[in-house]
Parts: C-alpha cells; structure tokens; sequence
C-alpha cells in the first residue's frame, strides 16, 4: 500500500460533493459492484439510517470466488445530506483504539485503501471532484 493510501485508512476521507441523499446513495449502489481489489468485490449494506438525513454503510469484502464464504467488514462510508444541496461522503479513520472492529483480512488496510481510491476516482469520473489524476488502485 502506498503511503498515502495508508495516510487516508489512517486519517479518513471527507468530500462534499452536489446532489441529493437519494441520488448519491443510487450512485453508490451502482458503481461499488464494480470495485475490486486483488481477487475479491466489494459490498455496502446499510447500518444506521435517517432517511433524507444520512446513511451509514458497512464495507463487506466479498471472495470473488468464494462468493459463499463470509462476508468481513473492512471500514465504512457515511452519506449525510447538507441543507445546501449538498451531500458529505465520508470514510472515517480506523479505530486505533481497536482494530478488532476491522477483519484480520485486512490489517494492513490494503482493501480499505484501494476502496478509497476507487471511491475518490468514481467521483472524479463522474466529474463530482476535481483530483490531479485518477488514483492508482491495485
């Protein structure tokens, strides 16, 4: 993992970018299937929810050939709607406190990194932010 890959697992990621709740969760919805990382897919399932207000969604790592085995969570995505028309996305830090909230699949956060940037790049495609350039992901 790149450094700055593990400065975001470490540090956590906030954007605003334009839109309702509702459009940037479909958004979410659609493009995360596509993600993946080294062999496997990821998954958002809803946690806490207020709806119009924000969601809380877990990120699940699913075996791309294992489809059945369990599902681990590897960090997670909070969507909070702005009054301005605007919604927050934002991927918080690990616990340094306890790292058992995260799977051992994971300990170094490659997965949670390379969320990240496919994340921040999905954005970029969708012309909702600006970066430099896309983020590299493998």
């Amino acid at each position: 993992m790149s450094s700055f890959s593990l400065v975001l697992v470490e540090e956590g990621v906030e954007v605003e970018i334009p839109g309702d709740l509702m459009s940037v969760v479909s958004l979410f919805d659609e493009e995360v299937p596509w993600f993946q990382h080294s062999g496997h897919e990821y998954q958002l399932t809803p946690g806490r929810t207020e709806l119009g207000v924000r969601w809380d969604l877990s990120i699940k790592l699913i075996n791309s050939q294992h489809r059945d085995w369990e599902r681990p969570t590897v960090g997670r995505v909070e969507l909070e709607a702005q009054n301005y028309g605007e919604v927050v996305v934002r991927i918080p830090p690990r616990d340094r406190e306890d790292p058992s909230n995260y799977s051992e699949c994971d300990p170094g956060g490659n997965f949670l990194g390379s969320f990240i940037f496919q994340t921040l790049n999905m954005l970029q495609k969708r012309e909702l932010i600006t970066l430099p350039g896309l983020l590299p992901t493998s």
